[in-house]
């Protein structure tokens, strides 16, 4: 995930000139983005990256394509096939079931719109959290932001 960081400081850069963000007067440093993104619900480049991972992985499962193995006794429960852990974040078999398990969706026998919304709203939820002004680890680190703080 730590790739996805030059695109984020782009897509902050990208909404600072789209709405002429200036900073507070007495401050150092450039504007905050943070508030933009959750009053317009602007998903960051890493939530993104976590909506279009869990769509798949809800594709796979509604369809049965058995590109993603999920777990008997545990239906929601994704099985994260054993590789070299060095490819685990680059490899979308690895990565689609640990994203889809440590995201732990409620319902996940729903139409794709409904599902990618849902996402969403949690998403934003997560991304709201934390220091309404700065980024915090949760925003830009895979970790499960669904547990309580």
């Amino acid at each position: 995930m730590n790739k996805l960081l030059p695109i984020f400081k782009a897509q902050k850069n990208a909404l600072r000139c789209l709405f002429s963000l200036t900073k507070v007067p007495g401050s150092f440093g450039k504007p905050g983005t943070k508030l933009t993104f959750n009053n317009l619900d602007i998903l960051t480049v890493h939530h993104l990256y976590h909506m279009a991972v869990l769509s798949k992985v809800h594709q796979s499962k509604l369809n049965d394509d058995n590109s993603i193995v999920f777990s008997s006794r545990k239906p929601k429960l994704a099985i994260i096939p054993r590789g070299i852990h060095r490819y685990l974040d680059i490899n979308f078999t690895f990565e689609g079931p640990r994203i889809w398990n440590l995201y732990s969706p409620d319902n996940i026998f729903v139409s794709t719109h409904t599902f990618k919304s849902q996402v969403k709203t949690r998403l934003l939820q997560v991304q709201g959290s934390g220091d309404p002004v700065h980024w915090d680890d949760c925003n830009t680190t895979l970790q499960n932001p669904f547990t309580k703080r």
